[in-house]
């Protein structure tokens, strides 16, 4: 008997919307139905790019439809996704080390991608461990606080678990880099939950406002620092902000004064 995953799950929500809006970029909206036939057509490549259950990929550069579809693909292929910012060669090189990568996938602005192969690094306990369970994982590399990269190996069935319920799904500003733990979770969420995640071409204050006003955001989930930079620049005077129904925020201390002032 085969047991359903909780990736089948996600896919399987993401199905009963075909024709529903899953993703919005460069101010189109692309349907789940698109979302969905990007992740076949990842998976329709996996053995020509030799990419398999366990293998441990490198991703590089920002959200885009090409991006999601793959991260639905390698979840699906019981993978090992590596989220990285779009870097050079040196900056790339000690992450993927750590993580134990053999294959990287850049992406450049326009969607487009190349795949090189990564020498592996010696395998470590932690990692051969949970390639046994045959399961999708996912890596997030931090400095650290002496700058030295650290790794956090998640379980992406335990990351899926918690969105088994059904919520409201809103339309949903992507802020946090898809490198940073909150950025992957935020776009699991609103796959899982019927919203549509929100691509902006730049996260500074204007571009986020237009944004916003363009694509009708309704979740807004940002940091303090971003908020307060949002509120210096008043630039949200300038734009239709009336779409937002809820701002998120964390990743560090949000100040008493900064959240009486957006009140």
């Amino acid at each position: 008997m085969i047991m359903t995953t909780y990736v089948d799950e996600l896919v399987q929500n993401i199905s009963k919307r075909e024709g529903e809006s899953a993703i919005n970029w460069r101010g189109q909206d692309q349907s789940c139905a698109d979302l969905l036939g990007s992740a076949k057509a990842w998976m329709a490549k996996f053995d020509d790019l030799g990419i398999e259950a366990g293998t441990v990929c490198g991703v590089s550069g920002d959200y885009s439809p090409q991006v999601c579809g793959l991260f639905l693909a390698l979840m699906q292929a019981n993978a090992v996704l590596v989220p990285l910012t779009a870097s050079s060669a040196a900056q790339l090189q000690a992450p993927l080390e750590l993580a134990g990568a053999t294959k990287l996938l850049r992406f450049d602005n326009d969607d487009q991608w190349t795949i090189e192969n990564v020498s592996p690094s010696p395998a470590n306990d932690l990692m051969t461990g949970f390639l046994e369970l045959q399961h999708p994982g996912l890596v997030v590399v931090t400095s650290g606080s002496t700058g030295k990269p650290k790794g956090i190996l998640h379980d992406c069935e335990m990351v899926l678990r918690k969105f088994s319920q059904q919520r409201q799904g809103y339309r949903t500003l992507l802020f946090l880099l898809m490198d940073h733990f909150g950025g992957f979770n935020t776009l699991m969420s609103v796959l899982s939950y019927g919203g549509t995640a929100v691509i902006a071409a730049k996260r500074t204050p204007e571009e986020v406002c237009r944004t916003i006003q363009d694509a009708l955001v309704e979740l807004l989930p940002v940091t303090p620092t971003f908020i307060n930079l949002l509120l210096a620049s008043r630039c949200y005077q300038d734009f239709d902000l009336s779409s937002v129904r809820l701002i998120t925020y964390g990743t560090e201390v949000m100040p008493e004064s900064t959240l009486e002032r957006i009140g």
